[in-house]
């Protein structure tokens, strides 16, 4: 199987689960033994880590570690430091080192998904409205729905 193959069918079979299953994790760590080389799939590797099951033989320190390892393959890949941004948002509560990881996946020309999350930490360490509107209005999601909707969370106080 190709390093595409592997990426497409764990895709495919982790969004048909709520809580990814040691399957899933066998079958990834599978990939990236054969593929060590693909940030991509190490990335994928640490995204299913923080969706698995709470019996599983990895913790979600284990989730960073994967998202470390993409940088290392590739340091310009933008998937891996929104995944960070993330973890260290959610799992971590850290938002200073969102921040910063964010920032980086927004230099490296992240998608959507990086601008909402810098957003919102940004809104949680009290940042002033006005420049998080002005973040949003000039970032190239602009029209976008999840973009309009973090906007109207952050004017209403929702993370204050």
């Amino acid at each position: 199987m190709t390093e595409k193959e592997y990426t497409n069918l764990i895709r495919s079979r982790a969004q048909a689960e709520d809580t990814i299953g040691n399957e899933i994790i066998e079958l990834i760590d599978e990939a990236v033994s054969l593929y060590p080389q693909s940030s991509a799939l190490w990335c994928l590797r640490g995204d299913l880590l923080q969706r698995g099951e709470d019996d599983k033989k990895y913790d979600l320190s284990d989730a960073l570690s994967s998202y470390t390892k993409a940088i290392e393959i590739d340091p310009n890949f933008a998937e891996a430091y929104e995944s960070i941004g993330y973890y260290y948002d959610v799992i971590d509560d850290d938002p200073e080192k969102a921040v910063k990881a964010f920032e980086r996946a927004v230099e490296l020309g992240a998608g959507i998904d990086s601008y909402v999350g810098l957003a919102r930490v940004m809104a949680e360490l009290k940042n002033d409205k006005k420049s998080i509107q002005a973040f949003l209005n000039n970032s190239p999601f602009r029209e976008a729905q999840k973009v309009k909707t973090i906007w109207k969370e952050i004017a209403s106080g929702m993370y204050d």
